[in-house]
């Protein structure tokens, strides 16, 4: 409980800090994918290769997250510096496993639900 708890802590403030670069109209590179592409599986047309390599990114970062919780001797502003880092260099791994026409759709998907 307290585990989930500390998990919960570090990733609601950590949204806080990625949602502004999801506003960066235009600017493709500075896309951070939050949300789990494989939600939209047949929309994007995901291959299975895709999906297990995106399954796999997940998990790496789940585990980072996890195991800088364990460390008892790392602080909360730690472990969100962490949970932080660990989450852009989880959307760039996403967003490399996307083929042109995937990142093309994505963001017009992206864009028609949070868009202006």
């Amino acid at each position: 409980m307290k585990r989930q708890f500390l998990i919960a802590f570090v990733c609601l403030p950590l949204s806080f800090f990625v949602y502004p670069v999801l506003g960066q109209e235009g600017q493709p590179e500075n896309l951070a994918v939050i949300y789990d592409p494989l939600f939209w599986k047949e929309e994007l047309k995901l291959k299975d290769s895709q999906c297990q390599s995106i399954q796999k990114i997940n998990s790496e970062y789940y585990q980072l997250i996890e195991s800088s919780v364990k460390d008892s001797s790392a602080s909360i502003p730690e472990i969100q510096e962490i949970a932080k880092e660990g989450l852009v260099e989880r959307s760039q791994k996403i967003w490399d496993t996307l083929h042109t026409n995937q990142k093309r759709k994505w963001m017009k998907m992206w864009q028609h639900q949070y868009g202006p």
